[in-house]
């Protein structure tokens, strides 16, 4: 996931008119706990199943979601259709606000 999120860093930091080092440098040394496939894999086929139709590759953070109840926040217009389709409370987008009432609550970011 960490690999993805440099990936695409750098369009969407020129999208913006950022600065796409001082970006990558800040996601760096944010408090990110990146989870081992073992920790989601077991919502996979849940995961793909709300992403069919949608981008396939996306079934992790779903999958994660699902796992740990968090939300989506994402701008991803895909997963937003997938959070939409959730039963548990709190899933969302940016577009919808934040991603749970509670400040305390973690949400499965995606960009």
């Amino acid at each position: 996931m960490a690999e993805e999120v440099a990936e695409h860093l750098p369009a969407l930091a020129g999208r913006r008119g950022l600065d796409a080092g001082l970006l990558l440098a800040a996601l760096s040394v944010m408090p990110v706990g990146w989870q081992p496939p073992a920790v989601y894999e077991p919502e996979r086929e849940e995961a793909e199943r709300r992403m069919a139709g949608r981008d396939p590759e996306d079934w992790p953070t779903v999958a994660l979601a699902l796992v740990r109840s968090i939300p989506i926040w994402s701008q991803d217009k895909d997963l937003e259709v997938a959070a939409s389709a959730f039963t548990r409370p709190g899933s969302c987008s940016t577009r919808s606000g934040t991603p749970a009432a509670n400040p305390r609550s973690a949400a499965a970011y995606h960009s």
